[in-house]
């Protein structure tokens, strides 16, 4: 084929335009997104059981929901929790390949054939199911400045006008409301109707009566009688929208000359739907939301929808009425994007620099960028057959590719110039260098696809982050092959200029030149050593692949290295059972310090909401702390660690009476809301709520005491107060007393009860009944209740129900349908996440050996997976390898030569990670990887050429140093360029840079070593696996 192309270039430039602009026509179409679709398909189910204790939803709510969903296919895990304010929710996530729209609708149907055996009050409530992914994206707050607007009218404002429209973007999930709804509220004094010898039931029953919209049908309607000449709609005109008009509700009354009313015996007021939240934007009071996606959401897309939605209700705000974003992940993934863009162009310009240092010759160096734009840019017109996105992996990969698509037309250029410096004439000096290379060239190319092969088997998580990452390398490559044996000789032989016509090289080429030819004679004696000194060389092998494996074992391993995403959140959790404007005192104290920090932007305060469990609780809130933009926190101390370590020692001082938990979110926000290790401890033998507490404290002291781990938290505790009601069946029954009543006193008057419902503004809101504030502060004031008997007589209700205090759990985690309690865990300083979860397992194991299960959720799982199957992939990649080289060679002894070779630059890629401190992710896995594929490829150069010089019968040793004296150039210009244009991934800083740095330390530190070693070892192993024959 390059023997064609050299006699026709014209055809070659042609084929290069063509793929280069389809390439520019599809990356006009392409997706962006940070990461490509890598969330399996998760549903969301919630439902509240209205004054329930945690207890009782797990066992009239949990169980029968979770017993329901667990047989559905594809069903991988189910999280719930069910809290002391009668919330349960519940996470289902499905294997990867699950279509999400089946999955969802598969949970709804179950669902409804369950919803019979659910409570009434929670059939009243209704049960919610949605495509919700368990992290979020977003969050902003609707405040007043100058304090114009309460947060009721703040949420009413937003449902009214523009919070059903995001709801409705394509993309969005859930969206979380932390403020409540607007809602009639019907205040009970329960001294006043007993005085009226009425009980809540009557109460009750009259709104339900008197609060509907009847209709009042059609006068005039046909059939008529013949006169008739107008037809008269009817409308009842009760309707009830104001305190005043349900304060005329009538109640019974035991007189049959009276009438009572509602405001008789209450107070109505228009108010909050429930009081679990309180939400603040830097100390103001606001209504915040946060919104989560569907699995197969792209955030850019959806939140650039709901900002544009926004924008639009901004315009008809009244005065002193604004929004404030403090979380977009979309800003965080613009910004990498612009750096990765950034670090691109950095990248091509060393490379431009290192070929042109090396060549020598503009025309030449002009030539081998040249395959940089037909290689990369066709790659897009790949992803668009494929159905991929434009996202950070495919953009890491075009950077590392940079160097690589570069390295076919480097070995070609060099070998022209070569033959060209020897006085061929251009065509010829083409056509003999295309004799030469073109085997290797496409050894190199098959080659570098074997090593990427394992990845299209890899499943889940890892599979699909590895697969598209692969893709680009073995597509750019392969055009990269292709522009090799088609564009480049064609360019040399337009543009290429014979040795008379060279122009002399100025002062630095002149310099350079004689460095490199300095380094060849230093190359060559060091060389002839080790050749001498063969055995002692191998052994040296063999201590460095050994090496390799301990560093292996030796490096700390965590799933996704964490990423300055402009924001972090603080769970804050005061002693149990505080109540909530205890905890709102606390939040905004530590808001207040916060946004007084240099580097914080703004703060959301959110009462009542506990970040660990993702529950309500009084006693807890969580604040969102947006950062300002990176370009403003260059100085030190404003880093995301800086941040943390500052927080982690202030708010002691702040809020002395509270537990802080400062947290950096996870480098993936749709994997949860916390990025530590997730564990959950299974209670398979129905241990008591005593036996779990010990063995959480056992579990929490164990894991103090390890270096590996810095902080330890467990959702569950048994300290939370509780009033326990305990009914005398025997005595109520006797006194002509239903339960229904004496349970339905107990939910309305402290639990509060949604009756109906009413229209006002347009809106439908809820009619709620419960006592007033001064008969519910303590278990004394049961003595105002009242219960009718049968005879109608008022029974008190304290001489019917004995109340104690008592404690118990203020939330129940259950995890694939089993009591569970939820761990999560943070690595202590110099620990990676992998070495933290190690250790808990340990301690685990010792501390709950029996009768418990132990199961890692959400990204810790994928993190385990991760690193089961990284060693597997690595042995694969190495045995395509093999099989590729063999089938090549057509000799099982020369493949050896190669793949021996490959553990150096493993070596090297571990040893940098380790000493840069960096963790084994993912990144540094996939850049090991290409590390694999790079060392082989000098191999493969050095192999190839002493096979040949073998052939035409040069002796082992004299094939070997022949070939890497020959060939040392090329693979001093290839890989010195690719590390050049690895080297701004190594030293990213800003958003993204830690998967930039942490992938490009790898391929930097790997490259560096299989260079300096590799062209030592390889012609040892050639001379060791090649013997004296000329067969192989």
């Amino acid at each position: 084929m390059a023997q064609y192309f050299i006699r026709h270039p014209l055809q070659a430039v042609v084929l290069a335009v063509l793929l280069t602009l389809f390439g520019l026509v599809a990356a006009f179409r392409l997706p962006v997104a940070e990461y490509p679709s890598i969330m399996p398909p998760t549903v969301s189910v919630s439902a509240t059981y209205q004054g329930a204790d945690a207890q009782t939803v797990q066992d009239t709510v949990a169980t029968i929901i979770e017993g329901e969903i667990r047989g559905l296919d594809g069903l991988r895990s189910m999280t719930s929790n069910s809290d002391a304010s009668g919330e349960y929710q519940l996470s289902i996530e499905f294997a990867p390949g699950v279509d999400g729209e089946i999955a969802a609708a598969s949970v709804q149907n179950r669902i409804a054939t369950v919803m019979p055996s659910l409570p009434q009050t929670v059939q009243n409530h209704g049960v919610t199911t949605s495509r919700s992914l368990p992290g979020m994206v977003f969050a902003m707050s609707l405040c007043s400045p100058h304090g114009t607007y309460d947060s009721i009218f703040l949420q009413n404002y937003a449902k009214t006008y523009f919070l059903d429209k995001i709801k409705r973007v394509s993309g969005v999930g859930s969206v979380d409301e932390y403020a409540e709804d607007y809602a009639m509220r019907i205040w009970l004094q329960p001294d006043k109707l007993a005085a009226k010898k009425l009980a809540v039931n009557d109460v009750l029953s009259a709104v339900q009566e008197q609060n509907a919209q009847p209709a009042a049908g059609t006068l005039g309607k046909m059939p008529v009688a013949g006169q008739q000449e107008h037809q008269l709609t009817g409308r009842v005109m009760n309707r009830r929208e104001t305190p005043a008009d349900f304060g005329q509700i009538i109640l019974p009354a035991q007189k049959s000359s009276e009438i009572v009313r509602l405001q008789d015996v209450a107070s109505v007021a228009e108010g909050k739907k429930d009081t679990r939240y309180a939400s603040y934007q830097d100390g103001l009071e606001a209504a915040s939301f946060s919104i989560s996606l569907t699995d197969s959401a792209n955030a850019l897309e959806t939140i650039s929808e709901v900002k544009k939605i926004l924008a639009e209700a901004q315009e008809m705000f009244p005065p002193d009425m604004e929004y404030r974003i403090v979380v977009d992940q979309t800003s965080f993934i613009e910004e990498s994007m612009a750096e990765v863009a950034y670090t691109f162009g950095e990248a091509l310009l060393l490379v431009a620099l290192i070929v042109y240092l090396f060549l020598g010759n503009g025309r030449a160096t002009l030539i081998t960028l040249l395959a940089v734009p037909v290689s990369l840019i066709a790659t897009f017109f790949f992803f668009y057959l494929c159905g991929y996105s434009l996202n950070l992996l495919t953009l890491f990969a075009m950077i590392l590719a940079i160097g690589l698509v570069v390295d076919d037309a480097i070995v070609i250029i060099e070998s022209v110039s070569r033959h060209l410096e020897r006085g061929l004439p251009v065509k010829e000096a083409a056509s003999a260098a295309m004799a030469e290379v073109q085997a290797p060239i496409l050894a190199i190319a098959f080659v570098l696809a074997a090593v990427f092969v394992p990845v299209a088997f890899l499943p889940g998580m890892t599979g699909t982050l590895y697969r598209q990452f692969a893709l680009t390398l073995v597509v750019s490559m392969g055009l990269s092959a292709f522009a090799a044996l088609s564009l480049t000789p064609a360019l040399c032989v337009l543009l290429l200029r014979s040795k008379e016509q060279l122009a002399e090289k100025n002062w630095l080429l002149a310099h350079f030149a004689r460095c490199l030819a300095w380094v060849g004679r230093k190359y060559q004696r060091i060389l002839g050593v080790c050749l001498r000194r063969g055995r002692l060389a191998l052994l040296m092998l063999v201590l460095l692949t050994a090496g390799t494996v301990g560093l292996y074992l030796l490096l700390p391993r965590e799933f996704l290295p964490e990423e300055d995403q402009g924001y972090i959140m603080a769970g804050l959790k005061l002693p149990a059972g505080t109540s909530l404007n205890h905890t709102i005192d606390s939040m905004l104290q530590l808001s207040e310090k916060l946004q007084a920090h240099e580097a914080v932007k703004a703060v959301i305060s959110i009462g009542g909401v506990d970040l660990m469990a993702d529950n309500t609780r009084s006693d807890s809130g969580i604040l969102f702390v947006a950062l300002k933009d990176w370009s403003e926190r260059l100085a030190d101390g404003q880093g995301v660690d800086d941040l943390l370590n500052w927080l982690d020692e202030t708010a002691p001082q702040i809020v002395p009476e509270a537990v802080v938990l400062s947290i950096n979110p996870p480098a993936i926000p749709e994997m949860g809301m916390t990025g530590g290790a997730n564990l959950q401890l299974q209670d398979v033998s129905g241990h008591s709520e005593e036996e779990l507490w010990a063995v959480v404290n056992k579990i929490t002291a164990l894991a103090k005491e390890r270096p590996e781990i810095d902080e330890v938290e467990a959702d569950f505790s048994i300290g939370t107060p509780y009033a326990d009601f305990t009914v005398d069946e025997d005595k109520a029954k006797l006194m002509g007393v239903n339960m229904s009543d004496v349970y339905s006193a107990l939910q309305v008057n402290f639990g509060g009860e949604e009756v109906n419902d009413f229209v006002r503004y347009g809106n439908v809101y809820k009619v709620i009944v419960q006592a007033d504030k001064t008969f519910r502060d303590d278990l004394a004031d049961m003595r105002f209740l009242f219960v009718r008997n049968s005879d109608g007589v008022m029974v008190p209700l304290d001489t019917l129900v004995k109340a104690e205090r008592s404690s118990g759990p203020a939330s129940i985690s259950r995890y694939d349908g089993v009591r569970s309690i939820h761990f999560e865990i943070s690595a202590g300083e110099g620990y990676s996440s992998g070495q933290a979860m190690d250790a808990m397992q340990e301690v685990v194991q010792e501390a709950a050996s029996h009768g418990f299960h132990m199961a890692w959720a959400g990204s810790s799982r994928h993190a385990k997976e991760a690193q089961e199957e990284t060693a597997l992939l690595l042995l694969l990649s190495l045995v395509f390898v093999f099989l590729c080289l063999t089938f090549i060679y057509e000799s099982w002894r020369l493949p050896w030569a190669v793949l021996l070779s490959v553990p150096v630059g493993i070596g090297g890629a571990l040893l940098s990670e380790l000493i840069a401190q960096q963790p084994g992710s993912i990144y540094m896995q996939i850049g090991i990887l290409l590390v694999v594929a790079l060392a082989a490829k000098n191999a493969i150069l050095i192999v190839e050429f002493a096979k040949q010089r073998q052939k035409k019968g040069a002796s082992v040793i004299r094939a070997a140093v022949m070939a890497t004296k020959l060939r040392l150039r090329p693979i001093l210009m290839t890989s010195v360029a690719f590390i050049a244009g690895c080297l701004p991934l190594a030293l990213a800083s800003g958003a993204g840079s830690g998967a930039r740095s942490n992938m490009g330390i790898a391929v930097v530190g790997g490259m560096t070593l299989a260079t300096l070693l590799g062209v030592l070892i390889v012609p040892v192993l050639y001379m060791a696996v090649a013997g004296k024959g000329k067969k192989f």
